[in-house]
C-alpha cells in the first residue's frame, strides 16, 4: 500500500511541471537560413580564411626589395680627424633577381590556395546548412511527439480525476486507478525525454543562427509536399555529375594541383638565383669616385634541395591518394543515401495519409468508450499504446525521410530536390 501511495504522490507532483520563460522565433527554412547566413559566427570567423589566402596571393606577387648599405671612414690617421668628409666612403645597392620562374610557381600556388580557402567556406556553408534544417526538421517533429503524449496524458488526467472519485465511491478497483497513474507516470518519463531532446535541439539552433539564450525556434514547415520533389524522375548520371562538384572532391582536386606545382617549385629551387649590386667608392684604393657593377650567386655544390625535391614528390603521391579516395568515399556515400532514401520515399507513398488522422479521432473515441466502462482496462492501455507507438513512428520515418533529403541536397551541393520553397513562398 505505501508503494501504491509513493507512487501516486510521484505522479501528482509531475501533473504541472516548471519552465523557463523563452520568447519563441516562429520562422521558415529558408527565412532561417537568410539569418544563418549572416550571422552564424563560424561563416564569419571561416571568411577570413578566405582573406588571408587572399593577402597572401598579394605577399607572393610582390618583388624582393633592394638592400642598401653605406660605409664611412670613422678616423682619418693622416688627418687625426673622426668621420672626415675627405675621407674613404662607400655606397652599395643589390637587388635579388629571382630565377627560373619561381615567382611565377609561387603566385600559382598561392591562387591554389585561394580556392581551396573558397571550396572550404563552400563546405562549411553546406554542413552548417545541413545542420541547421536537420534541427529545425528535428524541432518539428519532436514539439509533434511532444505533442502525442500531451494529448495522452490530458485525457488520463482527466480520467484519474474522475477514477479518484469514484474510488472514494468505492465504485471502482484500487488496481484500475493505479494502473491509469502508472500509465500517466510512464507516459510523463517518455515526454521528458523527448523535451529533453528538444532541449539541445534549440541549443544547436541558437549556435547556428546567433540567437540569445532565452529564444526558441519554432520551425514553420507544414504544408510540404513530399511526392512532388522529383525523386522518382531523377537522372542519376546528372547527379553524378554535380556529386563531382562536391566541395570536397573540389578541395582534394585542387590540393593535388598545388601540390605538384610545388613539386617544380621545389626543382626549380636547385638553380640559385642571382644578387645585382651597383657599388660606389669616393676614396678606392683602385681610383677615385669607384663605381662598380657586380653579380652574386650561390654554387650549388652541396645543397641542391634534393630532400625539399623528394618530400614534394611524397606530398604529390599522397594528394593523389587522398583525391581518390575523397572521390570514392563521397561517392559511395551518396548512393547508398539515395538507396535509402529511395526506399523510405517508396514506404512513405505507400501508407495512408489519413492514418494521422484517423488515430487522433481514434484516441478521442477510446476515452469517451473507455470512461463508459464500453472498453476495459487492458483494450484502453492496448488502444493508447497503439497510439502512440504508431505516431511516434510515422514522425520519425517522415522526419528521417526530410533529413535524408538534404543530405542528398549536401552531397550534390545545391538544392537539387525542392522541400521548403513553396512553403516560405505562401
Amino acid at each position: 500500500m505505501a508503494k501504491y501511495v509513493f507512487l501516486f504522490i510521484i505522479i501528482m507532483c509531475g501533473k504541472g511541471s516548471y519552465t523557463l520563460a523563452h520568447d519563441i522565433l516562429h520562422i521558415g527554412i529558408i527565412e532561417a537560413e537568410k539569418i544563418f547566413v549572416d550571422h552564424n559566427l563560424q561563416l564569419l570567423a571561416q571568411r577570413y580564411s578566405i582573406d588571408k589566402a587572399k593577402a597572401d596571393l598579394i605577399q607572393a606577387r610582390l618583388f624582393d626589395n633592394p638592400s642598401i648599405s653605406i660605409e664611412q671612414n670613422i678616423y682619418n690617421s693622416h688627418t687625426k680627424t673622426y668621420f672626415d668628409p675627405r675621407s674613404q666612403q662607400s655606397g652599395e645597392i643589390e637587388q635579388l633577381i629571382v630565377l627560373a620562374g619561381k615567382r611565377g610557381k609561387r603566385i600559382q600556388i598561392e591562387r591554389y590556395n585561394v580556392d581551396i580557402a573558397n571550396k572550404e567556406f563552400e563546405d562549411l556553408v553546406l554542413s552548417l546548412k545541413f545542420a541547421l534544417r536537420a534541427n529545425m526538421i528535428d524541432a518539428h517533429f519532436t514539439e509533434k511527439a511532444i505533442a502525442i503524449f500531451n494529448k495522452e496524458m490530458d485525457h488520463i488526467a482527466r480520467l484519474i480525476d474522475v477514477y479518484e472519485k469514484q474510488w472514494e465511491k468505492g465504485n471502482v478497483s484500487l488496481m484500475e486507478k493505479i494502473r491509469l497513474q502508472a500509465l500517466f507516470f510512464s507516459l510523463k518519463t517518455e515526454q521528458l525525454d523527448y523535451s529533453n531532446q528538444m532541449i539541445d535541439i534549440q541549443k544547436q539552433l541558437r549556435l547556428l543562427l546567433h540567437l540569445d539564450p532565452q529564444v526558441d525556434v519554432k520551425p514553420k514547415i507544414e504544408d510540404y509536399d513530399l511526392l512532388a520533389i522529383g525523386l522518382e524522375t531523377f537522372n542519376i548520371d546528372n547527379m553524378m555529375s554535380q556529386v563531382q562538384e562536391n566541395p570536397k572532391i573540389r578541395i582534394a582536386k585542387i590540393n593535388t594541383l598545388a601540390q605538384e606545382s610545388n613539386l617544380q617549385l621545389q626543382k626549380r629551387m636547385r638553380i640559385p638565383d642571382l644578387a645585382l649590386r651597383v657599388v660606389y667608392d669616393k676614396e678606392s684604393n683602385i681610383v677615385r669616385n669607384y663605381f662598380g657593377l657586380g653579380i652574386s650567386m650561390n654554387i650549388p655544390l652541396f645543397d641542391r634541395n634534393q630532400g625539399n625535391i623528394k618530400a614534394a614528390k611524397a606530398m604529390v603521391i599522397q594528394s593523389k591518394l587522398h583525391k581518390e579516395y575523397a572521390i570514392n568515399e563521397i561517392e559511395i556515400d551518396f548512393y547508398a543515401k539515395l538507396d535509402k532514401i529511395t526506399k523510405a520515399y517508396h514506404f512513405h507513398k505507400s501508407f495512408d495519409k489519413l492514418l494521422e488522422i484517423d488515430l487522433n479521432h481514434l484516441i478521442d473515441g477510446v476515452s469517451t468508450s473507455f470512461e463508459h466502462r464500453n472498453i476495459n482496462m487492458l483494450e484502453f492501455v492496448d488502444y493508447y499504446e497503439t497510439y502512440k507507438e504508431t505516431g511516434l513512428k510515422l514522425y520519425e520515418n517522415e522526419k528521417n525521410l526530410l533529413i535524408g533529403i538534404e543530405e542528398l541536397n549536401m552531397s550534390l551541393g545545391q538544392d537539387h530536390f525542392k522541400v521548403w520553397d513553396k512553403i516560405d513562398k505562401n
